[in-house]
């Protein structure tokens, strides 16, 4: 599956992305930490799930997630968030991961498990 993981912490994409790269089924597509980038930058039908962070630069998370569900309502929606008021419901995702969240949950939410 093709993911797209968006987060503004530089140290955190870079982690994200290498320890997801050692897992055969899940390709990051790219890492991106801007609203516009996200928008213009994506080629969506090749994108299975997106991992956003629930602040970015320009956007709050759960607003690009609600963007995503209306737009393209056949991508996994993923909250990685260490606000713990978010939730399903206010997040427009289909999984919340609060940091700091084992790496266990956020593959198997990722992976829709």
């Amino acid at each position: 599956m093709n993911l797209l993981v968006c987060e503004d912490d530089p140290t955190i994409a870079r982690l994200l992305s290498y320890v997801l790269s050692f897992e055969t089924d899940i390709q990051v597509m790219m890492v991106e930490d801007r609203f516009d980038q996200v928008i213009d930058g994506t080629e969506w039908d090749y994108v299975d799930v997106i991992l956003v962070d629930s602040h970015l630069p320009g956007v709050e998370g759960a607003d690009l997630l609600q963007w995503v569900r209306d737009a393209f309502p056949h991508i996994r929606r993923v909250m990685f968030t260490g606000d713990n008021s978010q939730t399903l419901t206010s997040s427009g995702a289909d999984y919340v991961i609060h940091k700091p969240g084992s790496l266990e949950d956020l593959i198997s939410a990722v992976r829709g498990l």
